[in-house]
């Protein structure tokens, strides 16, 4: 039996994670932390790309929690 406030200090954890992605980049391709999948680092590879004028495309996923993406331009 699962220890109920455990169980809220882990989802605690989790939603604070979620809020927390970090963008690294340039105006080629951006890497996302703390996204878990690529739909979770969107939010913060769109705000970057569109610093350049483009749209994230998703090109890979590394470790558990790290999304990249390519900026490609607007078509």
């Amino acid at each position: 039996m699962r220890h109920p406030r455990k169980s809220f200090l882990a989802l605690v954890t989790l939603l604070a994670l979620a809020g927390c992605s970090s963008a690294t980049g340039n105006e080629a391709f951006v890497t996302v932390t703390y996204a878990y999948t690529p739909a979770g680092g969107l939010p913060a590879a769109t705000e970057w790309c569109a610093k350049y004028g483009k749209i994230p495309r998703h090109s890979s996923s590394t470790g558990d929690y790290i999304q990249n993406y390519d900026c490609v331009p607007r078509s």
